[in-house]
């Protein structure tokens, strides 16, 4: 990665079972430049954006923020993410949907299960 180089996403990729969400996708944003993603539904941007914030573990590829890993606390403090809508995937189960959103408020593993009981009337374990 090269001195100027805020984001570098190389040759990122991620699955969900046999699903292909993000296929080798690698650009870099250099500081001052903007960065959209368009594309359709299921195009794989929101995907592309939980791996570069570091909610979502690639399956392939690298990710750096100003040379430094997505899960990094620095990282973390540094960039925000607000999704566009909240809505739940019909292509995860229950327990994916609640350890991606939770993530988005930084709640990870039993944390987030202790949470969504506090919440919920359901009595079922998301595994």
């Amino acid at each position: 990665m090269s001195a100027v180089t805020l984001l570098e996403v190389a040759s990122l990729t991620k699955r969900y079972g046999s699903i292909t969400a993000v296929d080798d996708l690698s650009f870099s944003v250099a500081p001052g430049e903007t960065l959209g993603l368009l594309g359709p539904n299921g195009a794989g941007k929101t995907t592309t954006m939980g791996c570069i914030v570091g909610l979502l573990e690639p399956d392939g590829g690298h990710i750096a923020v100003d040379g430094l890993a997505p899960k990094s606390k620095t990282v973390s403090a540094m960039v925000g993410y607000a999704a566009q809508r909240t809505a739940l995937y019909l292509s995860l189960r229950v327990s994916e949907n609640l350890a991606y959103f939770g993530g988005l408020y930084g709640l990870r593993g039993r944390r987030s299960w202790r949470r969504w009981r506090r919440s919920s009337t359901c009595s079922t374990s998301p595994r």
